[in-house]
């Protein structure tokens, strides 16, 4: 059974409710196709991690295609495991997807007991949200868009330095990434 994005299927919602408000038959997409979307996700192993084998999915769906390629990074034994995964989604599924990106166009900062949520910039270009849950069950995460298309998430469990998962994102070719198109 194929694992699809909640992202996926919350930007296919939002866009069937839009379409069908303004009267509009849902028109197909083009999106990049998940291998193309994997060479843009980081190909080395990562301060300690180990990288797994990338995996991806295109599918068509209600009139809407998604495209999503990740890949993700282990570190330690089962017992004190942290990993990072890695997502990358087309968002050009939606033709209001950049709407979903809107969030991050104002800078805030938020921190708890617990942990924090505040804007950050990923290559002094690409504003993003950060996140660190710091209590019992420590995760930290990354959420940000390239091209006004793609949105990159990264997770990470088991540690709550959402700096690592910066440095990492900095790795990937995000400026090749925003240009891509479907061919």
């Amino acid at each position: 059974m194929k694992k699809i994005s909640s992202v996926a299927v919350m930007l296919t919602l939002v866009c069937s409710l839009l379409s069908a408000q303004q009267g509009q038959a849902p028109q197909q997409q083009k999106v990049v196709h998940f291998k193309k979307l994997q060479t843009f996700l980081p190909a080395q192993d990562f301060q300690g991690f180990k990288r797994g084998k990338p995996v991806g999915n295109t599918s068509t769906a209600m009139g809407f295609s998604s495209s999503e390629a990740s890949v993700r990074f282990v570190k330690g034994s089962d017992s004190a495991e942290q990993s990072i995964e890695i997502k990358i989604l087309d968002m050009s599924l939606v033709p209001y997807g950049s709407w979903a990106m809107m969030y991050q166009q104002t800078d805030y900062e938020n921190e708890t007991e617990n942990g924090y949520e505040k804007t950050v910039m990923v290559k002094k270009t690409y504003k993003g949200i950060e996140k660190a849950e710091t209590g019992d069950y420590k995760s930290c995460s990354l959420n940000f868009a390239a091209g006004n298309r793609f949105h990159i998430e990264l997770t990470g469990s088991g540690f709550a330095d959402g700096k690592l998962l910066t440095t990492l994102a900095e790795s990937m070719d995000l400026d090749k990434l925003a240009k891509v198109t479907a061919e």
